[in-house]
């Protein structure tokens, strides 16, 4: 059928809702849907609206079925974000379609199937995934508006049938609702490690729309995952400039600029994305971060304070407190806070890193590095864990794994300095001076005083 030949009638009908369990550990939650067409819809824009419609309704189902269990209770969740996190665990599956052509009418069933106690320890396990998290409530909350503006364009054009501007307009919803779809895709694949299959996900969706802003921020953040620095940068700013209010393609730049230790871009993109939502956690995290490199530890302590006031889940926030503690000499907050990051999120790769270097610190070395073993593992292109892994393995004089850390930390990023100093110190043990004065040289033209001391201690320029 072509658009404009349509009735002027439009209505949602819910026709039916099943639960029953399929067995033992799951539970079915069946609906049928029937969308009336517009004068402006297409049989494509209706199966779009219908489909984004149900899946709305069967996740609201599922949400209230969820409220009801204990552990979701005790993570004070509000019902939304409740329907927000299932959204990126749970699919959808599209049963039966039908278009009936002399009534317009599309007609479909879907259908979700889930084991109740595998959602629950998911939402458990996103939940502490704050960028994810964000990621995912931007995502939902751009199809509600899209849903939101088409159906007001869908009721200007009953009385402004020809008005091209919106119907242009309301077959941009259509796409747009449309692209939708592969960026949950490449979301759900980011967040089950599935990086490569994610980035063919949102490469679609930006064919699809070229526009599409958290397109472009969430593969900019899946690239920095892979290491892919520059990439992830062009993307963010991409992601920016289709989008400049996006407190969250700010964040995610200036994460990504910490990773290269550019701070005085984290810095400006951090105070950007707290002018934009004062509210978000994950930006006052990276800006303590910069304050800790300009040696204001209070300033530190302070922005680390509010992340965790804002987010109490927030692993990494717990993980750079004990850091500033350490630095202002309380030690014993220290050291609660780095065990309190491993305890609210054991998954985060910066906790094991904050306990790691404490234990080590405390000269528990064999539990220190089983930490940044699991901090690397968790994370493979974290810089720090290799920095500081590599430093507990000089410091135990085992000089090959030490080099081998040393190296990975200077693989991902090039330019840091305190890499090559110490991999220049793992030369000098090993006794190749020429390698180890190279090393000295390259830290510091980076500007790393310690290396410019030793070299000049030794008579050498740089």
């Amino acid at each position: 059928m072509k658009k404009g030949i349509f009735l002027v009638a439009f209505c949602i009908i819910a026709l039916t809702f099943i639960s029953v369990p399929s067995f033992a550990d799951e539970k079915t939650f069946l609906r049928e849907y029937v969308y009336q067409a517009s004068e402006v819809d297409s049989k494509i824009s209706c199966r779009t609206i219908a489909i984004e419609q149900v899946k709305r309704l069967l996740l609201e189902e599922l949400g209230t079925y969820l409220e009801g269990h204990s552990e979701v209770r005790s993570f004070k969740l509000t019902r939304n974000e409740i329907i927000q996190f299932t959204a990126g665990i749970v699919k959808v599956k599209m049963v039966e379609e039908y278009w009936d052509g002399n009534n317009l009418k599309y007609q479909l069933k879907a259908m979700i199937t889930a084991d109740p106690e595998h959602v629950v320890k998911s939402i458990d396990d996103l939940r502490r995934n704050y960028l994810k998290v964000r990621q995912l409530e931007e995502l939902e909350k751009k199809v509600q508006e899209l849903l939101k503006e088409n159906e007001k364009l869908k009721r200007e054009l009953k009385t402004a049938k020809t008005d091209q501007t919106r119907i242009a307009r309301y077959n941009e919803t259509i796409e747009e609702l449309n692209a939708t779809d592969p960026v949950r895709n490449g979301w759900e694949l980011s967040l089950s490690g599935k990086h490569r299959e994610a980035l063919e996900e949102l490469g679609k969706a930006i064919r699809m729309k070229p526009q599409y802003s958290l397109a472009y921020a969430i593969r900019g953040g899946i690239y920095a995952k892979l290491g892919n620095y520059h990439t992830a940068i062009e993307d963010c700013t991409k992601a920016i400039e289709l989008d400049p209010e996006s407190a969250l393609a700010h964040a995610m730049r200036g994460y990504i600029h910490f990773r290269l230790l550019d701070y005085p871009k984290v810095f400006a993109d951090s105070n950007r994305a707290i002018e934009l939502d004062p509210n978000f956690a994950s930006a006052y995290v990276l800006r303590a971060a910069v304050y800790d490199h300009w040696g204001e530890y209070q300033k530190d302590l302070d922005d680390n304070n509010k992340a965790i006031e804002l987010d109490p889940q927030m692993a990494v926030a717990y993980a750079n407190r004990a850091a500033a503690y350490r630095r202002l000499g309380k030690s014993d907050l220290s050291f609660q806070d780095a065990k309190k990051a491993v305890d609210v999120d054991p998954r985060s790769p910066d906790a094991y890193l904050a306990r790691g270097w404490a234990y080590f610190l405390r000269g528990e070395q064999h539990q220190a590095l089983k930490d940044m073993n699991k901090s690397v593992e968790l994370d493979p292109g974290l810089i720090w864990a290799y920095f500081h892994r590599g430093l507990i393995y000089l410091k135990s004089r085992d000089y090959r794994k030490a080099l081998e850390d040393f190296n990975k930390a200077i693989e991902l990023n090039p330019q840091y300095a305190a890499a090559y100093n110490n991999r220049g110190i793992v030369y000098e043990e090993l006794g190749d001076s020429g390698q180890s004065v190279k090393d000295f040289k390259v830290a510091a033209r980076l500007g790393l005083k310690a290396a410019q001391e030793r070299l000049k201690s030794k008579g050498i320029t740089w």
